[in-house]
């Protein structure tokens, strides 16, 4: 799916968010085809209010894409015309625009849309409280995402607790390491 001020394609998965539970639900067979049509992923969000004038953005910030100059895009939603409607801003350009009634408004107060991840240290299979399940293995256990640094670079990999280790793909080949980073959402 490409934005219309996009020169970059992104995948995008859809879904449902409830605003009032601050839950985002995708369907989890977006993320494994073996997952039933009606799994779903949970995690937890933020709104954080900012407007034109800011000049920064909160690093928790949710970036959807690039626009045709390259500056990152990110999703916001705005109040407009007595509705509460997802949108996105341009902090580069200064710009936040709303579509509304076949056409594209552009609106100086907004909120960003922000998530609280973050890498925790850990090892031997232990998984950190709050760290984002992203599937399961064949028996139902659950996976994790974990990284590892390997050759002097970041991989990103599964967290198997049964086994104590993170398993990533390196090279044709899957390793193991017993240090690794989880991945953790705080709110």
């Amino acid at each position: 799916m490409s934005h219309p001020h996009s020169s970059r394609q992104k995948s995008i998965a859809s879904g449902m968010v409830d605003i009032l539970s601050y839950c985002a639900l995708l369907p989890y067979s977006q993320f494994l085809n073996s997952a039933p049509e009606d799994a779903t992923y949970e995690t937890t969000f933020s709104w954080v209010n900012s407007c034109i004038g800011d000049k920064t953005v909160p690093p928790m910030a949710v970036p959807m894409g690039f626009d045709a100059q390259g500056h990152p895009i990110y999703i916001e939603r705005a109040h407009f015309n007595n509705e509460l409607t997802p949108a996105h801003v341009v902090p580069a350009r200064r710009v936040a625009y709303v579509p509304h009634n076949g056409k594209e408004h552009i609106v100086e107060n907004y909120q960003l849309l922000c998530i609280n991840l973050k890498w925790v240290p850990a090892q031997g299979g232990q998984v950190p409280p709050g760290a984002v399940q992203t599937g399961h293995n064949k028996d139902g256990s659950p996976l994790y995402v974990g990284r590892v640094c390997h050759g002097g670079a970041w991989i990103v990999g599964k967290i198997h607790p049964k086994f104590s280790v993170c398993c990533f793909p390196c090279h044709g080949q899957e390793l193991t390491a017993d240090k690794y980073e989880a991945l953790v959402c705080h709110m």
